[in-house]
């Protein structure tokens, strides 16, 4: 746990608490762009409800045939997990004795084309470099876009599968909450983290410094209707 103090203007103390989110909900429920088919015995890995079972498959070549054939795939990597003192995932086998292959993570052609556009306020516009060129071919820069998505959101959910999730508590002096935030998640965000404690402090010392010009009008302004 990483814990930092930090006094008011006025005196009063707040202290930030940052400490791993044990009860971090996997990414794999989020709105992902990539597609994950994970098979283990001993771990619940990947998507939920994707449809595929590996006991009418014959192999790993035989569930990437099947994902290439049914899902129109643009980018796919292998899966290997390293289960040593603890689990983690990649594209590539981390040890010869501890790793083993459990599945595929992959993009496919409808998930391009669905976010073959970019943001521009309310307004979807298209991409100065699109996904998808007029004659519904995926270019170099969907490809190029695939692979990223893929390489984001497997680091992601790694940190998930290795705790490397966090969540700050602020405390007053009296050791009551004012406020908490959870699902953070790399080493990065304990940084920013921080930035918003900072800022937090910097809010009520603002409010600080308002309440105290407002305390001396009032007393001043009473000193001078004393001697008029």
């Amino acid at each position: 746990m990483i814990t930092i103090y930090k006094n008011l203007l006025d005196g009063r103390e707040f202290s930030l608490h940052i400490e791993r989110d044990e009860w971090a909900k996997s990414p794999r429920d989020w709105d992902n762009l990539t597609k994950m088919v994970c098979f283990n015995r001993n771990y619940k890995l990947g998507d939920n409800g994707h449809g595929y079972d590996f006991r009418y498959l014959d192999s790993w070549d035989d569930l990437e045939n099947t994902l290439r054939s049914n899902e129109n795939v643009v980018s796919l990597e292998p899966l290997y997990l390293y289960d040593h003192s603890g689990i983690s995932i990649s594209t590539s086998r981390q040890c010869t004795w501890d790793s083993s292959m459990v599945g595929f993570i992959y993009v496919t052609k409808d998930e391009l084309v669905a976010n073959n556009f970019k943001w521009s306020g309310k307004d979807k516009v298209p991409l100065d470099n699109p996904y998808i060129d007029d004659n519904g071919e995926v270019t170099d820069e969907g490809f190029e876009a695939a692979k990223s998505w893929i390489d984001s959101e497997l680091k992601t959910y790694d940190q998930y599968l290795t705790g490397d999730v966090y969540r700050y508590v602020i405390r007053d002096e009296d050791d009551e909450c004012i406020d908490s935030c959870s699902g953070y998640f790399g080493d990065d965000s304990i940084e920013e983290i921080k930035k918003e404690f900072y800022s937090l402090i910097d809010h009520y010392n603002k409010q600080q410094d308002v309440l105290d010009n407002l305390e001396a009008k009032r007393i001043s302004d009473y000193y001078k209707s004393l001697f008029n």
